[in-house]
Order: C-alpha cells, then structure tokens, then sequence
C-alpha cells in the first residue's frame, strides 16, 4: 500500500544505501546550472538530476527567494536518488528577482494572482532539456513553486496552446496562494511566523553536504550566525528587483491557486497532492476541507498533513519522503 510512512522508509533507505546521507559537498558530483534561451528576457536556469531518457520527467519549480543554488540542488538530488532512475528531476528557476525577467504586461499579470509568465519558464526549460512527448511529466513544487506548478497545471489542461509536454499529475506543498489577505498579513505576518524551524529542519537531514551549503554550524545552538546568513540572503534577493517581488507577493495574497485546483479536479482525472504543515500560516486545513467537501467522489485528489512549519521541505530526508508518495500515486 502507498503510504507517507512506506515512502519515508523506502526513501531513507535508499538514500542509505547510496551514501548520500555521508557525503560533504565536494564529494559530490553536482549538477551543472544550465541556460535555456528565453527570448529577450533573462535566461532560464535550470539543473538536471536523472537520465536525460528516463520515462518520468518531473519539473520542479523553485520557491521564492531560492535560485538553482547548491541547497536547492541537493534537494532534487536527494528526491531523484528516493525516486530512482525512472525519473529525471528538472529543477527550475521559475522566480527571478532581477528587472529583465517580466516585462510590465507580466507583472501586472502576476500582481492580479496570475502566474503564467512563472509557470511558462518551466515549458521553456523543458523544451530546452530535451523532454519529449513520451516521457510522463509531473509539475511539483513548495510554497511559491507549488504555486507554480498549479499553474502550469492549469495553463496546459485549459489553454491549447501550452499543450506541450505530457503532463500527468501536479503535487502543490504549502502553496501559499490559497486564501484571499493583504500582502501584509501574507509576508509579513504568516511567512514570518511560519518558518522558525529552518535551522531545525537543514540539521535534522543529516546530510553534511546541506549543512555545509547552508553555512549552518550544529555546534551553534543559538543559530545567531545561521539566522544572520539567511537575512542576508532574503535581503540580497529583495534587493535584486523590489517592484517583482511586490508583484509576486501581491498576487500569492490571492486565492487563484484555490480556483484553479477546482477546475483542474473537475476537468481532468490526473492525480493532485495538496501538503500542509501544520506549523504553518501558509496553507490553512480550511483550504484542504473545501477541496475534499467539494470533490468528494474524487478518488485522485489526495492530502498530506505534516507536523512542521513552512521550512520543512528543507529537511531533505522528508522531501525525498514526500516526492516519492507522490510518484506513488502518479503511476
């Protein structure tokens, strides 16, 4: 039977086995951030973790404030090694700070909770990786890049024109536009509240590779220098291009995420996995109960409640976990 519990297990040994749990960073042999050609706009960065030919393509949208970077690299390497070589991950860069990225037709678009000029970066990158119309894909993402992939979800199954890969099912984690609030309350309030336990979650990995990529010092039990590293990261990020990411936070104060779920559970049969973290402000059980209250005939449509907080996917050992329950119930 395809649990959460049996997937932690499996993944865990796995990861095991292949002696990704006991490696630093330079033992590692890290994926190569790659350009895909975007026009007159910023290029599209993405890595590649998996056989170029595997059957399964799953493309994973990054989350906001996260480039393709060595942390995030370790993720997809984790979920690719629980997975195995039947998948190919492709980690995209689907927030992009810097001015050149979005003209102002697409700002405007995602300051009213439309993310297509984001989701489409992922086709972009796709097409530049090679990905064929055999190959099954999975849109998956966390917090922004949930969102993300909700969208692309969407813009493939309603838009002819965005037909281009073979998608096969959507996992949203802690998307973040569910409900309708100011991006005040979203940013300021809920994401503040909602990721104390990073620190918590990179150390509880085990994974000495992360630990190095993120700076974090296990010796350092008041993390002053881990939260100081962190700030300035999001600080540098909110720098690079304020005017996008007030558009971005403004439009995931919406609840077009919520909206486009619907119309993907009632127009298509293809398996959709919603998380949440129970610690987290991000994606209230509300949301999760209107889903279930209103498809309940929907046998496709599946729930994650975790015990975290927004942080946790970065405890790589349960983002492994969770991407493989969610090939589980793709297949």
């Amino acid at each position: 039977m395809n649990t959460y519990e049996a997937s932690f297990a499996l993944s865990e040994q796995r990861l095991k086995d292949n002696g990704f749990k006991t490696l630093a960073l330079a033992e590692l042999d890290m994926p190569e951030v790659q350009q895909a050609d975007n026009f007159d706009k910023t290029e599209v960065n993405y890595v590649s973790v998996g056989p170029e030919d595997a059957p399964h393509v799953i493309l994973h949208a990054t989350p906001m404030f996260t480039r393709v970077e060595p942390h995030f690299a370790l993720r997809l390497m984790a979920q690719q090694k629980a997975l195995g070589d039947e998948y190919r991950i492709l980690g995209v860069e689907g927030y992009v700070p810097e001015p050149g990225a979005f003209d102002n037709a697409e700002k405007a678009q995602m300051r009213k909770g439309i993310l297509a000029p984001i989701a489409a970066r992922l086709l972009i990158a796709a097409e530049a990786a090679n990905v064929t119309s055999e190959q099954k894909v999975y849109a998956y993402g966390y917090s922004l890049g949930a969102d993300t992939a909700v969208q692309l979800t969407h813009d493939v199954l309603t838009d002819e024109n965005r037909g281009v890969v073979n998608l096969q099912g959507v996992g949203a984690i802690e998307p973040a536009r569910v409900i309708k609030r100011s991006p005040a309350k979203l940013f300021l309030g809920d994401f503040n509240a909602s990721g104390k336990e990073l620190y918590e979650n990179v150390t509880a990995s085990e994974v000495p590779a992360l630990i190095e990529a993120f700076g974090a010092d296990v010796e350092d039990p008041n993390k002053k220098a881990f939260d100081a590293v962190i700030a300035k990261g999001v600080l540098r990020y909110i720098r690079a291009g304020v005017k996008q990411n007030l558009a971005i936070v403004k439009g995931l104060s919406t609840d077009v995420t919520t909206r486009q779920l619907h119309t993907i559970i009632e127009q298509s049969d293809m398996p959709v996995l919603i998380g949440r973290q129970k610690r987290s402000k991000i994606t209230p059980a509300s949301v999760l109960e209107e889903l279930d209250t209103k498809h309940p005939d929907r046998t496709r449509l599946h729930f994650i409640h975790e015990n975290g907080d927004h942080s946790a996917d970065d405890n790589i050992r349960k983002s492994a976990a969770r991407i493989l329950f969610f090939a589980g119930l793709a297949k």
